[in-house]
């Protein structure tokens, strides 16, 4: 059994992803594509690196399997409806070098 496995087991819970879209002509920004993932929500605070590299407080870390490719850029939306701001994205390969867990840090 390998950790995707478990993943994939114990992923009970709806998350949606909506990817950025092209701005329009004002340039106000757009959403694209969304796409909705069962996922493990992990809800603690936790001391997280952002994409810049800053120690910041992460309130959930959401566990996907390894083959989701979550844009740092995209918009989520929890199980309560909540939409918070992705502070970074990570994964966890396997012995063999593949992907089996995404890992998004709001």
């Amino acid at each position: 059994m390998s950790l995707s496995d478990i993943v994939d087991g114990w992923a009970h819970q709806s998350v949606t992803f909506e990817t950025p879209g092209t701005p329009d002509a004002y340039g106000n920004p757009s959403t694209g594509t969304a796409t909705t993932y069962q996922a493990i929500l992990i809800q603690r605070t936790k001391l997280v690196q952002d994409r810049e590299g800053r120690q910041v407080v992460s309130s959930c870390q959401i566990l996907l399997n390894g083959s989701a490719s979550i844009n740092p850029e995209s918009k989520v939306t929890l199980p309560d409806g909540t939409q918070p701001r992705i502070i970074n994205t990570g994964s966890t390969p396997y012995f063999d070098g593949v992907n089996c867990v995404t890992e998004v840090y709001t």
